[in-house]
């Protein structure tokens, strides 16, 4: 058999319909051998070579360029009865390697590429607070992509009609909005019905409340939360830091505030940094830590009055982050503890067009987090 290295699925069956996966590219070298790339300097790259010279190898990457069945696959490759085995071998081990697929499968081919394992995603419960721009853009691909069995959606945000009418509001959501002050979330439900049969396999849940038991239910409700703001908000954001300590439920941070896009960290309670850390972690970094003091008193006391909750940058940047949030918590049920934002956060600069991966301590004495006590003075007697 043809030796490709380590092994990731299950076995095929005669009448699977399959084909190349079409996130690799395969360039025919020879009869008997083969070159397979996942792109541009990409370091998932080999040849594969058919020592026993049966010159199937080219006659397969014709055929496969389209769906086939492995039995007609087989078959239309003329081989003798003793080398018929060998050639299963070597499809099932092309298979189990992700550079052949099934025929009905959707994206999962993509991270074939990168992972051993493809568990069903159909069946993931996803948690999303936030119905704005980063919101609605993940909710669509997972509509689309065909990914998780429920959705529970939370947002309170109230939007105006002036800012409705700007040229910052995307014009496809703005029949959606109807009255001043609309609801996010009256939106992005009336914007999703025109997914309803991408939607009919999903169920979606709205709620206009962002309370301590709207919350609550959705941590414990959902398999990851994702966190999609279009501006800073430190109170929301350590408020729900704290539940998912104390409801252990995975979160995934991503906001944007003005020129950056920040994505992560990913949250596992007691296994990973959270929140307050990378408050702390920016807080360290910046050359005038009191700046960041000083901004981040001001959000809050917005919040705190709902003052000007307006967006804080352009749609095409809301894409952006919400692009890198979908493919981490992809990434998070694909392989648990090696996405790239665990203790770590993405900081997008769309000024200077820099991407950044900034390291987020652990804090031991972490309020949130940590699982020391709070340090308490010894009683001294009067």
């Amino acid at each position: 058999m043809i030796k490709i290295g380590r092994e990731r699925r299950s076995e095929l069956r005669d009448d699977d319909k399959i084909r190349w996966n079409p996130y690799y590219r395969i360039v025919k070298l020879t009869p008997d051998e083969i070159y397979i790339t996942h792109g541009l300097r990409s370091v998932y790259s080999f040849s594969i070579v058919d020592n026993k010279e049966l010159h199937v190898i080219g006659k397969m990457t014709d055929m496969l360029q389209s769906s086939v069945s492995l039995k007609d696959l087989v078959n239309n490759l003329n081989l003798s009865s003793k080398h018929i085995p060998y050639i299963n071998e070597t499809i099932e081990s092309f298979y189990k390697k992700g550079i052949i697929v099934r025929e009905n499968e959707c994206f999962l081919p993509y991270y074939q590429v990168h992972y051993k394992t493809l568990p069903t995603l159909s069946n993931a419960n996803i948690g999303l607070i936030g119905a704005g721009f980063i919101g609605m853009r993940v909710v669509q691909n997972i509509l689309s992509m065909q990914v998780g069995k429920s959705i529970m959606i939370a947002d309170d945000r109230k939007i105006s009609n002036k800012e409705i009418e700007s040229k910052n509001f995307l014009f496809f959501l703005m029949d959606g909005a109807c009255g001043d002050r609309s609801n996010y979330i009256h939106i992005l439900a009336k914007y999703l019905q025109r997914f309803e049969t991408l939607g009919d396999k999903v169920e979606i849940q709205y709620f206009n409340v962002l309370d301590e038991q709207t919350l609550k239910n959705i941590l414990r409700s959902s398999d990851i939360t994702i966190i999609g703001m279009e501006r800073y908000h430190p109170r929301l954001f350590s408020e729900i830091n704290l539940l998912a300590h104390e409801e252990k439920a995975s979160i995934l941070y991503s906001f944007v505030d003005g020129s950056l896009g920040i994505v992560g960290p990913l949250v596992i309670p007691g296994e990973t940094a959270c929140y307050t850390c990378m408050e702390a972690s920016l807080e360290s970094s910046m050359t005038n830590p009191f700046a960041f003091t000083t901004f981040k008193t001001f959000m809050e006391k917005q919040e705190e009055y709902g003052e000007n909750q307006s967006l804080s940058g352009i749609p095409p940047l809301y894409d952006i982050v919400s692009g890198f949030v979908v493919d981490s918590f992809i990434r998070f049920f694909l392989s648990g503890d090696s996405v790239p934002i665990i203790n770590r956060a993405l900081i997008i600069d769309f000024e200077s067009l820099e991407m950044d991966l900034q390291d987020i301590l652990k804090i031991p004495g972490c309020p949130a987090c940590s699982t020391f006590g709070i340090p308490q003075m010894s009683p001294t007697a009067l």
